[in-house]
Formats: C-alpha cells, structure tokens, sequence
C-alpha cells in the first residue's frame, strides 16, 4: 500500500504539471475559454480536442456540441455555453497566430492533453488497487465514517502510515507529518511559532486536504475552524490549526473501535459558532461596501 501511495503522488504531480502547460496554451490562444468553462473537466477536453482557437469556435455546429456536452456535463454545460464561447471568440484577446503556428500549438494541446488521460488512467487503476487493499483494514471503514474523508483519502492516509497502531499519540503523526509547531529562536532573539515542515510531504498533504474537508462536516473540527476564524480570518492557518483535532479524534475513534458518532453537545457548540461566523461576515461585507461607496459615488 505504502508503495501505491508514493505511485499515486508521482502520478498526480505529474497529471497536475500538464494540465498546468494546457492551461498555459490556452491562456495564450483564448484566454476566455477558461472563464466559460472549467479547464480541469471532461467538457473542457472534449472541447480542446476538437476546437483551441477563437476561429475554431465560431464555425462549430451549436445543435450537435450542445447536446454532446449537455451528457458529458451531466447538463451542467450546453447551448448556452457554446453561445458564450461564440461571443468571446468575437472579440477575443489571444495572440493572433500563423498556420504553421497554429499547427504547432495544435500538436502541442494534443501531446498534453494525451499525457494528462494517461496519468488519470493510471491513477484510477492504481486508486482502485488501493482501495481493495484497505478494504481489509477496520481502520478503513472508521475513517468512511467520517464525513468528508473519501475512499481515497482514507486509503492514501492508511498506506502512509503503513500501521496507525505503532503511533500511541496524535501528536506523533502530527510530527511525522511536518505539522508540529517550532519556535524560531537564535540567541536573545525569540520570534514566531511556525510549524516544521520536517516530514512527510505527502502526509502533511494528505491531512491538509482531509482537514479541509472535514472542517466543513465533523463539529470536533468545524469547532476548532470557527474559534480561529472569529478571531481573525486566514483559512489556511484555521485549517493547519484544525489538524491536530482531527488526528486526536481519529486516532480516539481507532482505540476504541467504533465508528463516529456526532454528539448533541457538540452539534449544539457548531450551531451557535457559526450563527456568530455568519454574522461577522455579514458585518465584514457590509463595512466593505461602506468604505467603497464614496469612491463609486465619487
């Protein structure tokens, strides 16, 4: 498991460093394709393989494309879509290219998009191989239990720590992690704590994005969250902040056995929190607006 894990991660970085070098094409040929249309879907491929340039989209067929990535969409895109390209590609601020240019971008947009299929089909089949190997672990489904925490979350978490068990505290995956808290101090000098970054990168990765997503769900978490935005709002130091009560309550829910159970209490603690969260940004946005009006007005 632990050798799939470190698969996985090569093969996402280099997924992610070309679909980087797409977006870069065609931010470069039709920069507007990319605020229509989400660059990292299947409607964007579907659309790049077929059109790149401005004067690819004003000539393609509105009824058949329409209802090609209305299915492929789920009818999250469609004619409306196509239309929307079609009045960008009119007035679009891409770099005009020659034919021969224009054959080489072509041919470039089809090796990165060829090598982006390839990595996410190799991702898939070293995910689905991980998944079944995890399956076997009870930690597995304690983990599922959490919401916010995906199958591949949990398996990739899993296959990391190769065996939860030799760790007896949360704080010594926080520590493997690169999460732990240093102080940076040289002589009489004393300044800020930060955390190590001395671990495992892609633990410290995979906790980052399981915390993020459990912040929004598990109260144990979301508590933690609030607290650290209420007193001032910086997303990613709250979430980092929130690690350590995610690994306290995984590794809880791991000695005892037993999936989780949300508690009244803790429900009734979230509620009240994020009453008082929606509230200050609803003052913050307003404050905001204050202080804009006068130059609108001016």
């Amino acid at each position: 498991m632990h050798r799939l894990s470190i698969t996985y991660d090569k093969l996402r970085k280099g997924c992610s460093q070309n679909r980087a070098r797409l977006r870069a094409l065609v931010e470069q040929v039709f920069p507007e394709f990319l605020t229509i249309v989400e660059p990292d879907t299947h409607t964007a491929m579907y659309l790049l393989k077929r059109y790149l340039f401005p004067q690819d989209f004003l000539s393609l067929n509105l009824a058949k494309e329409a209802e090609a990535i209305a299915t492929i969409s789920r009818n999250q895109y469609g004619l409306n879509t196509h239309l929307q390209l079609q009045r960008a590609a009119h007035h679009s601020i891409g770099v005009p290219k020659t034919n021969e240019e224009c054959i080489a971008e072509r041919i470039s947009l089809t090796c990165w998009i060829a090598l982006i299929e390839t990595f996410s089909s190799q991702m898939d089949q070293v995910l689905a191989e991980l998944c079944r190997c995890a399956e076997q672990f009870p930690e597995y489904h304690i983990l599922l239990s959490l919401k916010g925490i995906s199958c591949t979350t949990a398996a990739l978490f899993l296959a990391e720590l190769q065996d939860i068990h030799r760790f007896s505290h949360f704080k010594q995956i926080e520590k493997k992690a690169g999460l732990n808290l240093r102080l940076s101090q040289s002589g009489q000098f004393v300044g800020t704590r930060h955390i190590s970054h001395l671990g495992d990168n892609r633990l410290r990765w995979l906790l980052y994005s399981m915390t993020e997503e459990t912040a929004k769900w598990i109260p144990e978490v979301r508590i933690k969250y609030l607290h650290r935005q209420l007193k001032s709002r910086k997303h990613r130091k709250s979430i980092i902040a929130s690690v350590p009560q995610l690994l306290k309550l995984i590794m809880a829910l791991v000695k005892e056995n037993r999936l989780y159970e949300s508690r009244p209490d803790s429900l009734a603690e979230m509620k009240s929190l994020e009453q008082q969260y929606t509230e200050l940004k609803e003052k913050q946005k307003k404050a905001k607006r204050q202080v804009l009006s006068p130059g609108r007005a001016a």
